[in-house]
């Protein structure tokens, strides 16, 4: 098949048909790539496939991801997500101007696992959650064996208040003169 006319109403290649369109198949599952000037199963990498047919019946790989939607490259391929996946379990965080789903959030968030929590990278955690500030940098349940929770963050036993003490069976800071 020639070179479709990149200028004209028809820029893409589609192979499927060997014609030139304006905008790839959709029942094809096909994305318009500006770059390779086809229609594409997978993006060219360092683009991501956004699926935007409810808006404009039309499917294009798009160097970033617009509006709510996250990059993700975590199925090898670029793709623009609204919900990071769970396998393997990756965070929506914000880096710059670009959303992209992360395995460990910037060292000043935590990746919410509570799961009405949408799987974001968040400055605090939700309520029952406590800031895990480790190499995983995530929201936790229960913190792990070298820390104690307090205040909904993860805290060396050194760091539970004065008259306080980690608890080792709920790994918790304990109060040791509660209120009666």
């Amino acid at each position: 098949m020639a070179e479709c006319n990149q200028t004209g109403l028809s820029p893409f290649r589609d192979f499927t048909t060997k014609k030139c369109v304006n905008s790839c198949p959709i029942a094809k599952k096909l994305f318009a790539d500006s770059l390779v000037k086809s229609c594409v199963y997978n993006c060219t990498p360092g683009t991501y496939a956004y699926d935007n047919v409810p808006t404009d019946n039309n499917k294009t790989c798009v160097s970033v991801c617009p509006g709510v939607y996250f990059a993700d490259n975590s199925t090898g391929y670029g793709l623009c997500v609204l919900k990071c996946p769970e396998d393997p379990i990756l965070f929506g965080d914000v880096v710059g101007v670009n959303r992209i789903c992360v395995p460990v959030c910037q060292s000043s968030n935590f990746g919410d696992q509570n799961p009405l929590g949408g799987r974001l990278c968040r400055s605090f955690c939700s309520s029952g959650w406590f800031a895990q500030n480790d190499n995983l940098r995530r929201c936790v349940t229960r913190c792990n064996s070298t820390t104690y929770g307090y205040n909904l963050v993860c805290v060396p036993p050194q760091n539970c208040p004065t008259n306080w003490v980690g608890n080792s069976a709920s790994n918790l800071c304990t109060d040791l003169c509660p209120a009666s």
